[in-house]
């Protein structure tokens, strides 16, 4: 079912909106100079390859792709040793209203996927699969989605983590270009806010309990601010006239500013932790209470 559009909205939360935007667009300038140190890791050609073993951290200068959080994930990983099962979520019961909850959801289980393959998971991995392709079904992508889901539950069950990867790259093609077929281009871009949002509460707090400059690094990624900023300027006013991204686009502001912040510095410990809280709530907000 479509969200209900709502006309009228909290003068109080039109107004923090305002003073967010506009402290972002003062900072702006920042945002679009081209990203300093550090180095710049090299990225598999193919998700079957294992990542090349670096110290160096994952800066976005170009904007995310689809495999965002499987780069940012094991960026982390080649540089600490990340209790990986301790920050799974617990699966989604609460019944979901709406396409923009859905779609916001059904990212952070792609993201979970990406977790899942971390930990090595067979389980958890199979679970967040089985749970991607219900809501898939629910945004209107079923039989184009059956074999793919079916594979990767093949995969996982193998314990074959790289063909498993693969798997979750052609899952998210596939869904895109069928939503995008159907003239839902902004279903795919909360699909992937949902993941990236999900990817860097896992990163943000890891680095938070055990900070170091180096993994805090992966944070500064001022390529992913500018391009929440792109694709939440870009839905369409039935989409950001619900009530969830309503709640949601100024803690997105929020945590904009925390990803960009000075070039080639290292957020500190106490940004760490605001970035972890502020991602955390914006996640809880999502997966809460149904949505109008």
């Amino acid at each position: 079912m479509k969200p209900r559009r709502y006309s009228r909205l909290n003068l109080s939360s039109w107004g923090i909106q305002f003073l967010w935007g506009v402290a972002f667009l003062a900072a702006r300038p920042a945002l679009a100079a081209p990203p300093v140190a550090p180095p710049q890791v090299v990225v598999e050609s193919s998700a079957a390859t294992k990542p090349a073993t670096t110290d160096a951290p994952a800066p976005a200068s170009q904007a995310p792709s689809g495999r965002f959080v499987e780069e940012l994930l094991s960026g982390l990983a080649r540089q600490s040793k990340p209790d990986w099962a301790g920050k799974f979520r617990p699966l989604h019961t609460t019944p979901l209203v709406g396409r923009v909850q859905t779609a916001l959801v059904l990212g952070i289980f792609l993201a979970d996927s990406y977790l899942s393959v971390q930990a090595e998971d067979s389980q958890q991995c199979r679970n967040a699969g089985k749970e991607m392709l219900k809501l898939a079904k629910t945004l209107g992508v079923q039989n184009e989605m059956l074999d793919r889901g079916r594979s990767l539950g093949e995969a996982a069950q193998r314990r074959d983590w790289p063909a498993v990867r693969l798997e979750l790259e052609a899952i998210f093609a596939e869904l895109s270009a069928v939503l995008r077929a159907h003239q839902d281009e902004g279903i795919v871009r909360l699909i992937s806010l949902g993941s990236w949002l999900r990817g860097l509460e896992v990163v943000a707090g890891t680095v938070s309990e055990n900070y170091s400059e180096s993994t805090a690094l992966l944070l500064r990624q001022p390529a992913l601010a500018l391009e929440m900023e792109a694709s939440f300027e870009r839905l369409s006013v039935a989409l950001t006239g619900t009530t969830l991204l309503a709640q949601l686009h100024p803690q997105l502001l929020e945590i904009q500013l925390l990803l960009a912040g000075p070039q080639g510095e290292a957020p500190t410990q106490p940004e760490v932790k605001s970035l972890a809280a502020l991602l955390t709530k914006a996640l809880n907000g999502i997966t809460a209470a149904p949505q109008p």
